[in-house]
């Protein structure tokens, strides 16, 4: 896209890939984004489209997933000490908006992305204008237990026929909602299942150790730093999403009462007939939705 500028970070574990555009020099906030898994800066590409003219804005890759590099650390058992935590990235983030001289910002994360946006918002509350948390679920310890089971094997094998390939076509995560006549898919539909494609493919290998970093999150301190919150949170969740989820016996709709439960100051969307890929299919609702919290708050 020509409104953005494609750039790698180095750390120790290797490079971290972000786009960024925007007048940093304004008042008004940058925005902050941080995907869901396994996905990438795509999972915003069109939501940031609809908002670059009026805010900046910088997105980033995870490791191991998008453009960032693998991390060294990925292959380790001990994940839950060994890889990237959430609130590592959200180190990392920091740097790099630091390099880009922001100053105030809104975090705006994606599911696993949204426990990268609650580490920020704990990090620096006062430089977070306020915060949007997406399909952002607390899970019930039983209900954790059985999304780890969910992610066995850690790494899909690859097959000789390339069923894989079609595997990845279908994995749920991410999946998006077809619009056209009797439920089929339009060609913007195949694009974006595309897209979501190359996503899954690319964090073959990561996409389980960053449910682990949710869960770890989710166990150790979400509902502390949800409870902490003092800027303005924008809460959005897709009722597709809800209703999937809650038929698989995640218990989706309780867990969601408790996520709202622990926020003081917040505004609640949910978008109708909608997954997990508010960013991308729902894109005018949901940079509609980020304008009216950013201009509140200013």
């Amino acid at each position: 896209r020509s409104w953005a500028r494609r750039v790698f970070y180095h750390t120790d574990y290797g490079s971290i890939h972000y786009v960024y555009g925007g007048d940093f020099s304004t008042s008004a906030p940058t925005l902050a984004f941080f995907h869901m898994n396994p996905r990438s800066t795509a999972d915003f590409e069109q939501t940031i489209e609809l908002l670059h003219a009026d805010y900046s804005f910088v997105a980033f890759d995870y490791f191991g997933q998008g453009h960032s590099d693998d991390d060294p650390r990925s292959g380790s058992n001990a994940v839950d000490t060994d890889f990237v935590s959430a609130g590592e990235f959200a180190s990392y983030a920091v740097a790099i908006m630091d390099s880009l001289i922001v100053d105030q910002f809104v975090p705006i994360g994606a599911s696993s992305g949204s426990g990268i946006a609650l580490n920020l918002a704990a990090l620096l509350p006062q430089r977070v204008a306020s915060l949007v948390l997406i399909n952002s679920i607390w899970y019930y310890p039983e209900v954790a237990k059985n999304v780890k089971k969910y992610m066995n094997p850690r790494s899909p094998p690859l097959a000789v026929n390339g069923s894989h390939l079609i595997d990845a076509w279908k994995n749920i995560n991410g999946q998006p909602t077809f619009n056209g006549p009797r439920g089929q898919p339009t060609l913007q539909d195949l694009a974006l299942q595309e897209s979501k494609t190359v996503d899954v493919m690319r964090s073959r290998t990561t996409q389980w150790q960053y449910i682990m970093m949710y869960l770890t999150h989710n166990e150790n301190e979400k509902i502390a730093q949800l409870q902490a919150l003092s800027s303005r949170v924008l809460v959005v969740w897709g009722s597709l999403f809800i209703e999937r989820y809650d038929s698989f016996g995640m218990r989706v709709t309780d867990q969601r009462s408790v996520v709202e439960g622990a926020i003081r100051n917040k505004d609640v969307l949910e978008i109708d007939n909608c997954a997990e890929t508010i960013g991308t299919q729902n894109a005018p609702a949901l940079a509609a939705a980020i304008r009216q919290l950013v201009d509140r708050a200013q």
